[in-house]
């Protein structure tokens, strides 16, 4: 059996990899690309959930299958949504409005910015519905949004009395949201027909995913778990 020289032996294995390497950088190429479209067609999916108001759907998570957007609906609300939200004006507000170090004033200025900008959102959102999914949001929203100023206000003297009590306060708004989700609940229901409660009841929830609690912090602990066993054995 004749040996090849170290030399041809080099020259195949070269060949080889020159061969070899455009066909993995086209399949890694393609693996971002897709992750890429996954991206985008998350956040195109995501657009919807800005036709109910945050209350509405933390209520009642399944409204979002009751209105079905066109393609064009779609583009249109994509457009909206990137227009108000990527301004560098509301980024930094909600940067502020979440930073527990800056000042007080400065992050009730930087909130109200948020809700504004968010409202003024929902609004533009709604103006591309047509007539009867428009009335379906702006009676959902209406009811909603209602149901929990009603709840807060019966709360704000005992919220103000508890000023100084930071675990009472927390205690409390505990609480609070608790009824707030209840009466939103009971409050968007109300409005809606048979036939539009049984979709809601029909439409996958959402479950936590990875950065969610429930759904990352067990995939954790799991793989937590996992490297320990691994190291042991």
């Amino acid at each position: 059996m004749t040996q090849r020289s170290p030399l041809r032996m080099m020259l195949v294995a070269l060949v080889a990899v020159t061969l070899i390497a455009p066909a993995l950088s086209v399949s890694v190429c393609s693996a971002q690309d897709g992750k890429k479209k996954a991206r985008a067609a998350k956040r195109r999916g995501g657009q919807q959930n800005n036709l109910f108001s945050p209350n509405a759907v933390r209520a009642v998570p399944g409204l979002r299958a009751l209105v079905q957007l066109s393609g064009e609906q779609k583009a249109k609300l994509a457009e909206a949504t990137k227009s108000a939200l990527n301004s560098d004006e509301y980024k930094a507000a909600l940067k502020t409005s979440k930073d527990k170090n800056a000042d007080k004033k400065a992050r009730r200025q930087a909130a109200k910015l948020v809700r504004e900008t968010q409202s003024g959102l929902r609004a533009k959102v709604v103006g591309v519905l047509s007539d009867d999914q428009k009335k379906l949001v702006t009676s959902v929203n209406s009811a909603a949004d209602g149901a929990a100023k009603k709840v807060r206000a019966e709360f704000a003297g005992k919220l103000k009395e508890l000023k100084g009590d930071k675990e009472g306060r927390k205690k409390l708004q505990k609480e609070i949201a608790g009824k707030v989700q209840a009466a939103v609940a009971a409050s968007v229901t109300g409005v809606l027909s048979d036939e539009q409660k049984e979709v809601v009841a029909k439409a996958p929830k959402k479950r936590a995913g990875k950065g969610g609690k429930k759904g990352g912090t067990k995939k954790r602990n799991r793989k937590k778990k996992d490297k320990g066993g691994d190291r042991a054995s």
